[in-house]
């Protein structure tokens, strides 16, 4: 019923199956049905520029499309995304009534593997809730703490170490237009676990090598860590390693 939803008169509905050796998505990601306010007429478009520019901080996210009900099941050999190259990208996209799923999407780049599940609703473009569900294995200790900055705030021991770890975290929250956090909102939990790390040479270093006699001139290892962490409305507990 592709026709009758290009004219507002129903919903579209299918199930698709993409198999690519190569795709570029953020450039599909730009051929997403417009909403109602990007449909606006020229004249109100030329109004909303002339707001931008007098109020900079004006925000459009991403309404999802409630007359549509798509299933897309994807499998990509090297895919193009987020300004990253990514290697066996597959899973399902689901959108339906107005709520986008991600059901175990999983890539390979070359910080980790990844898998990702995820709902990202819609009810109000002020009041917009998202909910995921994200593992990454064999990451890089280094590479983890540049992707997500603030766990060396929460876990500031660990830029001590090199090494694999492993990092999980499942979270719940309504952001504003701009994808702000609300705090009064917010659920997650996450942990980290890493194996047969090293003990870089650091001021950490120093204090646990006076305890335990560490000795400088040879590459210390760890047998294993382990780090848990819950978030709760705007209260954080990190959990003894």
């Amino acid at each position: 019923n592709f026709g009758r939803w290009t004219q507002h008169k129903d919903t579209l509905v299918g199930v698709l199956n993409f198999t690519s050796s190569n795709t570029d998505v953020d450039e599909l990601l730009t051929l997403l049905p417009k909403t109602e306010e990007d449909t606006a007429s020229a004249e109100t478009a030329q109004a909303d520029a002339a707001q931008e520019t007098a109020d900079s901080t004006e925000a459009h996210p991403f309404l999802v499309p409630k007359t549509v009900n798509l299933t897309l099941n994807t499998r990509i050999a090297n895919a193009h995304a987020l300004n990253r190259d990514l290697k066996n990208l597959g899973g399902s996209l689901v959108v339906r009534d107005g709520t986008a799923y991600l059901d175990q999407m999983g890539f390979v780049c070359e910080a980790a593997k990844l898998q990702l599940s995820a709902i990202y609703k819609t009810p109000q473009r002020e009041h917009i809730y998202v909910g995921l569900d994200y593992h990454m294995v064999d990451i890089d200790i280094q590479q983890l703490i540049s992707m997500i900055p603030q766990l060396d705030t929460l876990v500031p021991m660990l830029s001590s170490f090199r090494g694999k770890a492993q990092f999980h975290v499942a979270a719940e929250t309504y952001v504003n237009e701009r994808y702000e956090f609300k705090p009064s909102t917010i659920r997650g939990a996450c942990s980290i676990e890493g194996k047969d790390l090293v003990l870089l040479d650091s001021e950490t270093f120093s204090k646990i090598a006076k305890i335990l006699m560490f000795s400088k001139k040879t590459e210390n290892k760890i047998d294993s860590l382990s780090a848990q962490i819950t978030l709760y409305k705007d209260e954080i507990t990190v959990y003894p390693f």
